[in-house]
């Protein structure tokens, strides 16, 4: 039994066997110290050596004796190891399985937590390393410590610390001196580990506070089932998330889409019927700083792999190919090939400058509901509390909008809340109000050149020929019943563009050209905008 180091204070089974584990390291450091060196003092600033400690604790007088006793660990350790990490319910094997980190870089983990757990290793390694001053270990005695008197074992550890390990790249550990003028040589660098892993592996699942404007674990959303979105899409989305990583890595999907179609719902959903949460992330401020991004997607992922979580990057409107430049670009891509989860990017058009620089990219366009999908929206977003004054108007404000299901829901709440404004005690929604909640959500980019018109006249003020009368009313016809037409009916299908309704009023000045227009803005319900050409 080792006596370099008091017991640890009670805690978690898991976090006392990695304490145990370390005490063994630290006794073979000094049992190999004191075999390299047996003279009194040797190796040591202070006023009793690492032999002498040795003799004393263990009755080891020889450099012999001190070599036997540290073979005799090299079995205590690898024992100790086993069961530290085969256990199912170990918080380190856990940590090792999120990361899929290889033996050596676990064997790290266990040897920076055990002072972070326990004060008195904390001291032992600093009598270990010949340093009280210090308080965290450099790579070259990391290397020691867990590869012991093996060079092959410690030019592990020392990969396992560089630049391109997991380690580093998901910031599970942090290495001191990067980038100064007077940067130590890399095993005299301090290593620790990360502040967030050590409170995982204490249970404490708090957000990392450095992704608090970044991020956020998204709450949980309706199921599957309850969503309006085609089949076709759910199960392409379903096939690409649930992928194998296999050779080519972890899933890496990208969803183009409208606003408000529902791509991030979609998703969550998926996450949720896998059991996985979702962490929502603010891409545009990823790739807006540079400096920052490789360190803010190490610690995404982190923070991804430790609540075994998919990342969901929100991109929206920003992430356009005009918008990022071809170095952000090609940094990002190299960035995103490494994280070890499955990662989404969602954004409202596809942004051309992604796909080129990362071949492992599915990509799965979403559309924006049709007409069926847009009814079955509003019949949803509607409140049970307000009803419609005609259940017909359903179809109509449906087929006069091609909303997106973010749209409607706004439209419905505010129509809904008009309605019981304005008449609190039967509150009923008409038409007019649904018109008017939806046109208030669209805008236009016209400027100085188009003058909004209200529409100010009806049927009866007209005064034309029957025949012009009639092919004014077929346009309106066609207008109201063109979602029917291109959607339900499939002739859609036929016109891949130019399917809005156009006509020309032609006539001398003062024969009611404007007028008629109005009417078309009011009988249709939409907004009249004069452009003066």
């Amino acid at each position: 039994m080792t006596v370099v180091v008091s017991a640890p204070p009670p805690g978690p089974a898991s976090l006392d066997a990695v304490v145990e584990l370390a005490r063994r390291w630290v006794d073979r450091v000094l049992c190999l110290q004191a075999a390299r060196n047996p003279s009194p003092g040797a190796q040591s600033r202070f006023s009793v050596s690492a032999s002498e400690v040795v003799r004393i604790l263990t009755g080891a007088p020889t450099p012999t004796e001190a070599e036997a006793r540290a073979g005799s660990l090299d079995a205590q350790i690898e024992q100790l190891w086993r069961s530290l990490v085969d256990g199912p319910a170990s918080p380190l094997a856990a940590l090792v399985r999120a990361f899929a980190l290889d033996d050596t870089s676990a064997r790290v983990i266990a040897a920076l937590l055990a002072p972070e757990v326990s004060a008195d290793l904390e001291r032992a390694y600093a009598y270990a390393w010949d340093d009280f001053t210090r308080k965290r270990p450099d790579v070259g005695f990391l290397s020691l410590l867990v590869g012991g008197r093996d060079a092959v074992a410690r030019d592990r550890v020392r990969r396992a610390l560089g630049p391109d390990s997991t380690l580093r790249r998901a910031r599970v550990v942090l290495i001191g001196g990067g980038g100064a003028p007077d940067t130590p040589p890399f095993v005299n660098r301090t290593v620790r580990l990360s502040d967030r892993v050590v409170d995982h592996l204490r249970g404490d699942e708090q957000l990392d506070e450095a992704l608090e404007a970044l991020c956020r674990v998204a709450a949980p959303l309706p199921a599957l089932a309850d969503m309006v979105i085609a089949p076709v899409f759910v199960e392409q989305t379903r096939r690409a998330l649930a992928r194998e990583a296999g050779a080519i890595g972890p899933p890496r999907l990208l969803l183009p889409g409208p606003a408000g179609v529902g791509k991030a719902m979609l998703v969550e959903a998926l996450a949720r019927e896998a059991g996985r949460p979702v962490l929502r992330v603010d891409l545009p401020a990823i790739l807006r700083d540079d400096d920052r991004m490789a360190d803010r997607l190490g610690r995404v992922w982190r923070e991804a792999a430790l609540r075994d979580a998919w990342v969901l990057l929100r991109g929206g409107s920003e992430i356009s190919s005009d918008v990022v430049r071809r170095p952000t670009a090609e940094r990002f891509a190299d960035l995103l090939r490494h994280i070890g989860t499955t990662v989404v990017i969602t954004a409202h058009a596809r942004p051309a400058w992604l796909a080129p620089q990362l071949a492992t990219l599915v990509e799965i366009a979403l559309r924006a509901p049709n007409l069926g999908e847009r009814i079955e929206l509003w019949r949803r977003a509607l409140p049970a509390d307000t009803p419609l004054l005609d259940p017909a108007d359903l179809d109509v404000i449906a087929g006069r909008y091609a909303f997106t299901g973010g749209s409607v829901t706004r439209a419905a709440d505010r129509a809904a809340a008009r309605a019981r404004l304005e008449s609190p005690a039967d509150p009923r929604i008409s038409l007019g109000a649904l018109s008017d909640a939806a046109r208030l959500l669209l805008s236009h980019n016209l400027g100085s050149v188009a003058e909004r018109i209200p529409p100010g006249f009806v049927w009866a003020d007209l005064v034309l020929p029957e025949d012009t009368l009639e092919r004014i009313r077929e346009v309106v016809s066609f207008a109201r019943h063109r979602a029917y037409l291109l959607e339900a009916w499939g002739f859609g299908k036929k016109l891949p563009y130019g399917r809005g309704v156009s006509a020309i009023l032609a006539g001398p000045p003062g024969t009611g050209k404007t007028m008629v227009a109005q009417l078309l803005s009011r009988e249709l319900g939409y907004d009249l905008f004069r452009i003066d050409l």
